[in-house]
């Protein structure tokens, strides 16, 4: 008798604002955990500005907005990659035409639809505090916070994290440094943030790890393809190994169906 599939796990890669590897950390972090087996899925929810597909140098011809539109079916939606399952929200910079009701409730049964198929999915969420942002953080089972040393960095990601905290005291947040010059500054980074949310908000977040910039990073994006291509075994490289070794091993029993209401 076949073992019943375990629902997959839904995280959301934050920031308060552009310009932090956010799509960098999704596109590496769902390529290794799917290097080490797991059925992976990747939700690029930054409307219009989708920047997942360039980064594999994918073609996705089909979006949540097409499907909404009728201009496609649901399994179009479903991009294959060599990677990971990909699903771009919106190629169009005018999606404001769209429904904001039709839209969410679409992407929940998009989200539904993965869980019952893959291990893991990763949503890429736009930066900032929008509705996007929102949806993501009220659909995942925990999110993970991308910091950067960088005042304004910091000061945004703290603001959405405060919000957040006060609609939803329990939320599920780890940390991922990127841009680090080594892994001690990244560890100092986190260890700073973390301080400011133990002071102001009674709150304790984990560590997944740091991700250093290097030359090998630079290369990856030009080339547009997962750093793991890299012949190099660079400190980036091995930071991302480490990352989904953490990832896979994050107790996330306690963000599982906690009731956010975020939205």
């Amino acid at each position: 008798m076949n073992e019943q599939r375990k629902e997959g796990i839904v995280s959301s890669i934050i920031s308060g604002k552009g310009g932090v590897g956010k799509s960098f950390i999704t596109v590496n972090l769902a390529s290794e955990l799917g290097r080490k087996g797991k059925k992976v899925a990747v939700i690029d929810a930054d409307m219009g500005l989708s920047n997942v597909a360039t980064m594999i140098n994918q073609d996705t011809p089909f979006s949540v907005v097409d499907w909404i539109k009728g201009r496609a079916d649901l399994t179009d939606v479903y991009q294959k990659s060599p990677y990971f399952t990909l699903v771009t929200v919106s190629h169009d910079l005018m999606h404001n035409n769209v429904d904001q009701y039709l839209l969410l409730n679409a992407l929940d049964q998009i989200v539904d639809e993965l869980r019952s198929s893959h291990d893991y999915i990763l949503i890429d969420s736009p930066a900032g505090t929008g509705s996007m942002v929102f949806w993501a953080l009220d659909s995942a089972d925990y999110a993970h916070l991308i910091l950067i040393d960088e005042p304004s960095a910091i000061s945004d990601i703290y603001k959405l994290s405060k919000y957040v905290l006060q609609v939803s005291p329990q939320y599920p947040f780890c940390a991922i440094v990127n841009m680090a010059e080594s892994a001690d500054h990244a560890k100092r980074v986190y260890e700073r943030f973390n301080e400011i949310m133990n002071t102001f908000q009674d709150y304790s977040l984990p560590y997944l790890g740091g991700i250093e910039r290097d030359k090998a990073v630079s290369n990856a994006i030009q080339q547009q393809l997962p750093l793991f291509k890299s012949h190099q075994n660079t400190t980036s490289k091995l930071a991302l190994i480490k990352l989904a070794e953490q990832t896979i091993l994050l107790d996330t029993t306690r963000a599982i169906r906690i009731n956010k209401n975020i939205v």
